[in-house]
């Protein structure tokens, strides 16, 4: 069994523990359910969830130095005599605290375009200091290797070079903001978007330039960064963080609406790519478990030409998350006028 089970076996309710050790001790299901005064399908879950994950010997022996034969429950704590109820010892194992995470939602940094909000979100980052930091996806634009306006006049002057130059500047100074923090080491992910895969694309027309052109020229590792290939998910407390969602069949981005996708997908899940915001959660039937879907948005201030006026007018931000376990979280939306006001010191 791994250190990061045993470790979560001792987070968990008092309640899921309990309903382990009463398992091994021969009880039913039902008898559980109605000892912990929990629903009959909650406990069933819970058990096929995790009676594989930790053994009998092991759970036996968390609970030596725990003796009570008296399970903690509503009922019996309000009929403990003197009114005053005496928690065993597990119950006062101090709980992991559950991760902040902050979701970058698209920053499609490019040649020619100021870094200024940049450097707000660094500084927020600074500031809240959450304890891992996920860029979703389309850090670096590769507008020179854009096959929307290729042989265009707007795609005059465009230089590669310059767009990594500019994708690496950003991350140096993303850096700066936390390296500034005493004690502040956050976890750095980031899953690679369409954008960053432009290389890629160019590189499979044009052979020749395997190992000279590759996601080598992006500095993330050099900064610490965990780096997951395009449309790879990172998997943190059971929630996929990928740039976007597939349909199997077809490899691009998954339709419909964010309810349908949720459903297809049938596991949590943060994406970005869209540039809006969108948000949707669902309460399994079952089991009660919470799964949620969320689309960061993009995070740049600039306005894109190909988009039209109405087409700019976007949610432009990042998600914090909240109180992330077992594939839910709590999320607050946080703009960039707003991060901007936090640097200007006016908030």
């Amino acid at each position: 069994m791994t250190n990061t089970a045993t470790s979560k076996f001792s987070t968990w309710k008092q309640w899921k523990r309990d309903a382990l050790r009463m398992h091994y001790q021969g009880k039913s299901h039902q008898e559980i359910a109605d000892a912990l005064e929990k629903p009959y399908f909650t406990i069933t879950s819970h058990l096929h969830r995790h009676r594989g994950t930790y053994p009998k010997e092991y759970v036996m022996t968390y609970f030596t130095d725990y003796a009570t034969t008296t399970v903690a429950t509503p009922s019996t704590l309000a009929a403990s005599s003197g009114g005053t109820y005496q928690a065993p010892r597990a119950a006062v194992v101090k709980p992991k605290r559950k991760p902040t995470i902050f979701v970058i939602g698209d920053l499609q940094v490019k040649q020619g375009v100021s870094l200024d909000y940049i450097h707000h979100v660094g500084a927020y980052i600074a500031k809240k200091q959450p304890d891992i930091i996920v860029q979703i996806g389309d850090w670096f634009d590769n507008a020179a290797l854009s096959s929307y306006d290729r042989g265009q006049l707007s795609a005059e002057g465009k230089r590669l070079s310059a767009d990594i130059a500019a994708g690496n500047e950003a991350i140096r100074i993303i850096d700066s903001y936390i390296q500034a923090v005493p004690n502040y080491h956050p976890r750095k992910v980031v899953t690679l978007g369409n954008h960053e895969d432009r290389i890629q694309r160019f590189v499979n027309e044009n052979p020749a330039l395997s190992g000279f052109l590759g996601n080598h020229l992006y500095h993330f590792e050099q900064y610490g960064w965990e780096v997951y290939d395009f449309l790879t998910p990172c998997i943190i407390e059971d929630i996929a963080f990928v740039h976007y969602v597939v349909a199997v069949n077809t490899g691009k981005p998954l339709g419909n609406a964010l309810a349908g996708r949720l459903e297809k997908v049938g596991t949590s899940f943060v994406m970005g790519h869209q540039q809006t915001f969108a948000y949707h959660e669902r309460s399994l039937q079952l089991t009660g478990d919470m799964q949620m879907a969320l689309v960061v948005g993009a995070c740049y201030d600039h306005d894109e030409p190909y988009k039209g006026v109405q087409g700019n007018h976007h949610f432009r931000g990042c998600v914090m998350l909240y109180e992330v376990q077992d594939g839910y979280a709590m999320h607050k939306k946080i703009t960039l006028q707003h991060m901007k006001n936090v640097y200007e010191g006016s908030v």
